[in-house]
């Protein structure tokens, strides 16, 4: 009979720890999603903000547009007319340059242009462009190649975190790319990602994941 009250007494016991366990489990998730949601309303109140301050009232606008015709209207001076010219020389690297101020130093010719603005100017022929090779591409390329920037993500973190950050920037492409109705779904399972990281970073492993919350969400 004593053994029987002990084992449900432990039993009891461990339910009460396990209660405990997920109530804090609980509250830290809900905080979590309060703080997330409190960076979201803020983010949007910006936004609205931002048009507001850079609007000018049609009244102040008219008088600015007023105030800078006024000395245009009264300094009018008569202008003494003067044929276009346009300079040409050649640089040191051997191409032809046309400008309509001269160069600081250096010969260079005049041409004049006729009262309509065409003038009619020798030109070199155009010098052939070499064509970068195929691994320049590829390297070039490879910085905005998404599949490059996951491995670069998963090198730089470890365990648990690189499920997680893989995952977490797969669903962060797909919100980029996705334009039907079906978004929420993307975002819900990234905030999820973003909560699992946190937790990892209380538990003492920091995952790296430069990206934060996308405002399409």
């Amino acid at each position: 009979m004593n053994y029987l009250i002990g084992a449900l007494v432990g039993i009891l016991l461990v339910l009460v720890v396990l209660g405990g366990f997920t109530y804090l489990h609980y509250l830290e998730v809900d905080s979590i999603k309060q703080e997330i949601e409190h960076n979201r309303q803020r983010q949007k109140s910006k936004a609205i903000e931002e048009p507001t301050q850079n609007t000018v009232s049609p009244v102040s606008q008219k008088a600015i547009d007023n105030n800078q015709q006024s000395p245009s209207i009264h300094n009018q001076k008569p202008l003494t007319q003067q044929k276009p010219v346009i300079y040409t020389w050649t640089d040191t690297s051997g191409n032809k340059r046309f400008s309509e101020t001269p160069p600081s130093s250096g010969n260079y010719q005049i041409q004049e242009l006729s009262g309509d603005g065409f003038s009619v100017i020798p030109m070199e022929r155009v010098k052939p462009i070499q064509r970068s090779t195929t691994t320049e591409r590829q390297t070039n390329s490879s910085y905005q190649n998404p599949t490059m920037i996951k491995q670069q993500l998963l090198s730089k973190n470890h365990t648990h975190c690189r499920w997680v950050v893989g995952r977490a920037y797969e669903t962060y492409l797909k919100i980029e790319q996705h334009t039907g109705p079906n978004r929420s779904i993307y975002c819900d399972e990234y905030q999820e990602r973003l909560i699992e990281m946190r937790k990892l970073a209380r538990e003492g492993e920091a995952c790296y994941y430069p990206y934060g919350y996308t405002s399409k969400c």
